[in-house]
């Protein structure tokens, strides 16, 4: 068995060579996907993190543009 049949077996199982080589495997991933499925990724990853209750308890936030003074 050469070093690349056995780096490739190793690869379904999610190994890598370097740390540099698994970022780019996971970006190139994420861009793969649609905008709308990475916000549901982010959403998904927001609520486990924080929990549902959490999130929704919060006091929304209105911004607005003040209006120049005038002189």
């Amino acid at each position: 068995m050469n070093a690349d049949s056995r780096h490739e077996r190793y690869r379904t199982f999610g190994a890598y060579r370097s740390f540099a080589e698994a970022d780019a495997e996971v970006r190139d991933y994420w861009w793969s996907r649609t905008p709308e499925e990475r916000m549901e990724a982010l959403e998904a990853l927001r609520i486990r993190i924080y929990g549902e209750a959490k999130i929704n308890a919060r006091i929304p936030r209105v911004f607005g543009v003040p209006e120049p003074r005038r002189s």
